[in-house]
């Protein structure tokens, strides 16, 4: 808050999730001397909102690899059995309005290389089993709940509401309906959590299965800036200017009732299935999904009784929705296969294996006010918006932790993410000066120029690779399930290894459910009054050099969800049954309303209408500056978590 004005408390509604999936340990990959996927720790610091925030790429080494002894201990075709894939650069991952903090990936040291056993050797695989505790199912829900509706200098029983009869709830209702509409029945959840996202994928999978034909919003990756596929910004845009600050040397009447914000932003990175291999014996279902929608309502109505030195700035509301779709190699693309080594760790799940992630963020903001200023005596700063709600939210499951993913069932795939803005701000401001102050008053008014926006990510590495298992794959598949606990040498060729001693496994019995989904809302309701009455003109040494301003600003309210998801999948994919895969985009801008009648120079209707409703001027008394106290800002009281 601003001191020297009239203002208000102002409610921060800040909530912020965050989890880490910290359980780490050393994991090296090698590409002619290592790759370093499993990072010691991950550092991740909530700087600030605005802060910039990046995912660092997979940092990796060059190691030269050692020559064996012997030519005849290494039999043809025992290194880079498996044909090589270009290697694509780990882009770096951000927010476009730089929302979430850094996320560094710190190198881990590598030790040397094992060598493969000799042909006919006695030596054999040892097989250890263990039961796997890395399943999760996480629900997030953050909801911001502020209603400020204030009723400034209004006089009793004069009836200054009645300039208002907009229906509120029946608009917002209207905003919020066409937003659900707008999504098929196919993806409509209404009470998104864990339970219910993965039997809805799980409908939505077989639906797509038996379907037979392209979704109709089907899409190919990319760029899309409100339904139309272009070209990824270069350079990042410059931020949003914030309205100017009341220049204090110009007395007169002041008020701010707008510029109320609501923002959603998550992050999840998912990388838990980026391992080399997964052997798939059912179906593979994976898809994308990013719904976007903006509605908004802005109908003004802009009195002002000076034709001459009026200035009046309305509409100018921006909607947009932006979506990218990134489809990259698998982290091991590009690295030489190597043996898989004699020591094969297997964790076992017997029945479905679940890595699920939910975020519901919800913002609903209601800052309706009433604001009356009919003193010529004082400046006089009326301040009733600024409010601002945030949800923040951070899922960072950063480890790399098998080679070799085992599924005896299905394995569906999921990265949704659904985004909806609601604004609704028709607003009367009524100013008007008479009298001595007529020919000495400048008069502006600010009423538009809202921002909705919607900007959602899906970043995927691999599974975009698949083939049919090998026979060999097979046998290490019927090894595993009668649980031997030593295996031929001869086995370490069927599936690639990373270039150590040690081949780490998950074997799921069952079903895979590997999804991460964000639901976003924004309501902002900011449906304003305002009226501004000069008289006559106030004391030389409040006027100074005789000029009074008359300025309202009631729009400048801004809703954004940012989101992000990063999903690492396999590099390579052998499946037994069907693959099914969608890229689903829907962005819509929807209601967009902004019809503004401004009438400029008409004292003759506007004055008499604005003194029925503000009463008997005051009596001059000798002030030379009255200023309204600042509230004191209370931490625990303006945040709720």
């Amino acid at each position: 808050m601003v001191p020297g004005g009239v203002t208000e408390t102002i409610w921060h509604f800040a909530g912020y999730f965050y989890h880490i999936d910290d359980v780490m340990k050393n994991r090296i990959v090698y590409e002619h001397g290592g790759l370093s996927m499993r990072p010691d720790d991950y550092a991740a610091q909530l700087k600030a909102y605005l802060s910039k925030n990046d995912l660092d790429e997979f940092d990796t080494d060059r190691l030269k690899l050692h020559p064996p002894l012997a030519s005849e201990e290494v039999s043809a075709g025992m290194l880079g059995k498996y044909p090589l894939r270009s290697s694509p650069a780990i882009e770096e991952t951000d927010f476009e309005a730089d929302r979430i903090g850094r996320i560094p990936v710190p190198r881990v040291p590598l030790p040397p290389i094992d060598l493969p056993p000799a042909p006919g050797s006695a030596l054999h695989i040892t097989v250890n089993y263990s039961v796997s505790h890395g399943q999760q199912l996480l629900d997030i829900d953050q909801f911001n709940h502020l209603l400020d509706g204030d009723r400034f200098g209004v006089l009793p029983d004069v009836g200054v509401e009645t300039f208002h009869d907009a229906d509120i709830d029946a608009a917002l209702e209207r905003l919020i309906g066409e937003s659900k509409a707008a999504i098929p029945d196919s993806l409509t959840l209404d009470q998104p959590s864990t339970t219910a996202v993965v039997d809805f994928v799980v409908a939505s999978d077989v639906a797509m299965a038996d379907a037979g034909g392209p979704n109709p919003h089907s899409v190919d990756p990319g760029h899309y800036v409100n339904g139309v596929l272009a070209d990824r910004p270069t350079e990042q845009e410059e931020p949003r200017k914030p309205v100017p600050e009341p220049d204090h040397k110009l007395k007169g009447q002041w008020a701010i009732l707008g510029e109320n914000e609501a923002t959603n932003a998550a992050l999840i990175a998912d990388l838990k299935e980026g391992s080399n291999t997964m052997i798939v014996l059912g179906d593979f279902y994976k898809t994308n999904v990013i719904v976007q929608t903006n509605s908004y309502i802005d109908n003004d109505t802009v009195d002002i009784s000076s034709a001459s030195i009026g200035t009046v700035v309305s509409g100018g509301t921006i909607a947009d929705n932006i979506a990218d779709f990134e489809q990259l190699d698998g982290p091991f693309a590009g690295l030489p296969s190597f043996y898989a080594g004699l020591t094969w760790n297997v964790e076992i799940v017997d029945g479905d294996f679940y890595d699920v992630n939910v975020v519901v963020q919800q913002n609903m903001l209601r800052d309706n006010d009433v604001t009356v200023q009919n003193t010529s005596i004082t400046h006089f700063e009326v301040r009733t918006g600024e409010n601002d709600q945030i949800n923040i939210a951070q899922v960072i499951d950063g480890e790399v932790k098998y080679d070799l993913i085992i599924i005896g069932g299905d394995y569906h795939g999921a990265n949704w993410i659904f985004q909806h803005n609601v604004i609704l701000d028709p607003d009367i401001l009524k100013i008007g000066a008479t009298g001595d102050a007529a020919a000495v008053t400048g008069q502006s008014a600010s009423s538009g120029e809202n921002e909705l926006l919607n900007n959602a990510r899906i970043i995927s590495y691999g599974d975009n690779i698949f083939a049919e298992p090998t026979e060999g794959m097979h046998s290490v598949v019927d090894a595993l399930s009668a649980g031997d606990n030593t295996l031929d040498t001869s086995y370490g060729w069927f599936v690639p290894g990373n270039g150590s001693n040690v081949l780490n496994v998950l074997y799921v019995t069952g079903n895979y459910y590997d999804i991460n989904a964000i639901w976003q809302f924004n309501v902002v309701s900011d449906v304003d009054t305002a009226i501004q009455f000069l008289d006559q003109t106030p004391p030389a040494d409040i006027a100074g050099d005789g000029s009074l301003t008359q300025s309202v600003s009631s729009g400048s309210n801004v809703a954004a969800n940012e989101a992000i998801i990063v999903d690492a999948g396999a590099t390579s994919s052998f499946v037994m049954g069907d693959v099914y895969q969608d890229t689903i985009l829907i962005q819509g801008n929807l209601t967009g309303e902004n019809n503004d009648k401004v009438t400029v120079g008409d004292p003759s209707a506007l004055i008499p209408e604005i003194v029925a409703f503000t009463g008997e001027e005051c009596p001059v008394e000798e002030v030379t500056d009255i200023r309204a106290p600042v509230v004191a800002d209370d931490t625990l009281a303006s945040i709720l978590t």
